[in-house]
């Protein structure tokens, strides 16, 4: 996938037009259409890290380059105290494409904002009894 395709898909997922994106990274809206349309192809460094940030991902994510994973010892214990089926969960995750990650993250929102909703319902019907 092409850096100009990951900006668009990136975008789409988290809703925002091409305005609000310009306006997260300080260009206008015609330079990130040229940027997801490889009208553009060399992007400034700073501009880079500035579209990552604002789509949540990391620059070298964008630019196609591969992460090795950084081990920090704190987080090391943290996990090994962390419920056995959680840190099975996340190890299923973290083989997950960068996209499907998103998409997962995507689904655990809708479930819990589901269950806030429920949960509202339930303390509203109980109100009223």
């Amino acid at each position: 996938m092409e850096l100009g395709d990951k900006i668009k898909m990136l975008r789409e997922q988290k809703d925002m037009t091409l305005e609000e994106l310009g306006n997260a990274v300080g260009v206008g809206k015609s330079t990130v259409r040229k940027w997801e349309n490889g009208m553009i192809a060399n992007m400034r460094r700073d501009k880079i890290a500035k579209v990552a940030a604002a789509l949540d991902v990391s620059p070298a994510y964008l630019m196609g380059w591969k992460e090795e994973p950084k081990e920090y010892p704190a987080l090391l214990e943290l996990a090994k105290q962390m419920d056995p089926a959680l840190r099975a969960l996340q190890d299923k995750i973290g083989k997950l494409t960068i996209e499907n990650r998103i998409s997962v993250e995507i689904f655990v929102d809708a479930l819990l904002a589901k269950q806030a909703k429920e949960k509202e319902i339930k303390s509203q019907s109980s109100k009223e009894a």
